[in-house]
């Protein structure tokens, strides 16, 4: 003898197992997506670094204190420095308007405010942290960072007068 089980719905019922399955992963996909959201780091208040006339003794020195912003609540990013001098790839160096003469300095980057930091590698990613996580414009809490550029005595003293300039790139990146 045999039968046939016949729910009040009018499936069978191993007809309406494979149908609330399917339900089921219809809605996982489609009721339950999952969100993914690009992190963002903001970089503001950072000025140029003009030296002016050197005066022939000393160290040159310019530090600028900036803001960096991270959205994720982490305070974590990554800096890279670059610029576009031309003589001696994959180094920071002044260059004369001819590109002929260069004149070494160094790039620094500290996650706090305070002068000095960690020296920057041409090219090659430093981690930091300590990003303002509560205000894009550091205006609650105030800034965050300390650029430094430094031109040592020596290599002022080595180069011919001239003009040197130089225009340096910081990649600010999530991490």
């Amino acid at each position: 003898m045999s039968f046939k089980y016949v729910s009040k719905y009018g499936f069978r019922q191993i007809g309406q197992i494979v149908v609330l399955r399917a339900l089921y992963l219809f809605f996982s996909l489609i009721v339950i997506p999952t969100y993914t959201y690009a992190q963002n780091v903001r970089v503001s208040d950072m000025d140029a670094a003009n030296f002016g006339v050197y005066s022939g003794a000393g160290n040159l020195v310019r530090n600028d204190d900036t803001c960096v912003y991270r959205d994720d609540g982490n305070g974590r990013y990554r800096v890279t420095a670059t610029d576009d001098s031309t003589i001696t790839p994959g180094e920071f160096h002044l260059e004369n308007p001819t590109r002929t003469v260069e004149i070494l300095y160094q790039v620094k980057w500290r996650s706090t405010t305070a002068d000095g930091g960690a020296t920057l590698t041409w090219g090659v990613p430093r981690n930091r942290g300590r990003a303002s996580t509560t205000s894009p414009d550091c205006s609650v809490g105030g800034l965050t960072s300390n650029m430094r550029i430094l031109i040592r005595t020596a290599d002022l003293q080595a180069a011919p007068a001239g003009s040197y300039s130089a225009e340096v790139s910081f990649l600010i990146e999530p991490r």
